[in-house]
């Protein structure tokens, strides 16, 4: 079943990171030189390049890490993921629950494309992959503040699934004293 072409995909799944999950993700970025990064992401300093292809198979992996590798060497991302999309996704709600395959490149120590190891993931996992992908790089300023807002996160969505009259309860008892 034929599906969309790549550069839809690249703009639904930019669009979701943005909506869903809050990363700066723009599609189809040019470069200098004229280079273009599928999807690239953002987190404070760090440029993330998202090289994505459309099929799984032996031939599409291979060209999704080239072009990764390849934006690595030209110094266009600090970091690049080399993903995978299913065939046959036909709508921008398809992706959201797709099984995309993706391995992460990194400057300092590529591994042979044949070598690499894959993961299959939904596009939140994914997203949580790219949010990390600055604490890989050595940054610990960035990844104190990653933990720190992973944290916050955590935090408020226990207090919000807490039952509001205990929440009010423990208030009022934490006032009395």
């Amino acid at each position: 079943m034929p599906g969309e072409h790549e550069h839809t995909l690249n703009a639904w799944t930019a669009g979701l990171l943005r909506s869903l999950y809050g990363l700066d993700a723009r599609q189809e970025q040019t470069q200098v030189g004229g280079k273009r990064i599928d999807i690239e992401v953002r987190i404070g300093p760090v440029k993330i390049a998202l090289e994505a292809e459309q099929g799984q198979g032996a031939v599409k992996r291979r060209e999704a890490i080239s072009d990764a590798d390849e934006r690595l060497k030209q110094k266009n991302a600090d970091c690049a993921i080399a993903v995978c999309y299913p065939e046959g996704v036909t709508s921008e709600e398809q992706i959201t629950d797709s099984r995309m395959l993706w391995t992460i490149r990194a400057p300092n120590g590529l591994v042979e494309p044949g070598k690499a190891r894959w993961t299959e993931a939904n596009l939140g996992e994914l997203a949580s992959v790219v949010k990390l992908a600055p604490m890989q790089l050595g940054d610990p300023d960035l990844a104190a503040a990653g933990l720190s807002a992973s944290l916050d996160r955590a935090t408020n969505q226990v207090s919000t699934q807490v039952m509001p009259d205990t929440r009010k309860s423990t208030l009022q008892s934490l006032v009395e004293e």
